[in-house]
């Protein structure tokens, strides 16, 4: 089982209306937790290592927004809705900006896989050209 991003409390305290899942069990907000955080680490794990250190509120976000979108699918929603609709496009958001992380377009909050690792470190690069030699120390 992968990491779970939002505990049940956290989804209670999201700011959504409380008729919205007040008579959802517990038991089904963890599941949908669950499932929406391994939907969430499929694009992840494209540029981070999981599990991951620390987490970040724009991940929790997005992950809560996922979270409110099969929610709302699991309780059936009304195309005719604004609410309805306006939650289901935040859950469409929130898919499009996991796959701008996992194309690398944004990244997220907080996360650090590798602490110990300077990544911005002197870098050298050599390059050869005839018998001469060009050393620089920036970025390559």
């Amino acid at each position: 089982m992968g990491q779970v991003y939002v505990t049940a409390e956290q989804f209670f305290e999201s700011g959504l209306p409380e008729d919205f899942f007040s008579d959802l069990p517990s038991e089904t907000i963890e599941r949908i937790a669950r499932e929406c955080s391994s939907l969430a680490d499929s694009y992840l794990r494209k540029r981070h290592t999981l599990p991951l250190v620390t987490v970040g509120e724009d991940l929790r976000g997005a992950v809560i927004r996922l979270m409110a979108g099969e929610i709302l699918t699991y309780r059936g929603f009304s195309t005719e809705s604004k609410a309805d609709m306006a939650i289901m496009d935040r859950a469409s958001e929130a898919r499009t900006w996991l796959r701008d992380v996992a194309k690398g377009l944004v990244e997220i909050e907080g996360v650090d896989a590798t602490p110990d690792l300077d990544e911005n470190g002197p870098q050298i690069a050599v390059s050869e050209s005839g018998r001469s030699r060009l050393w620089t120390r920036s970025r390559c």
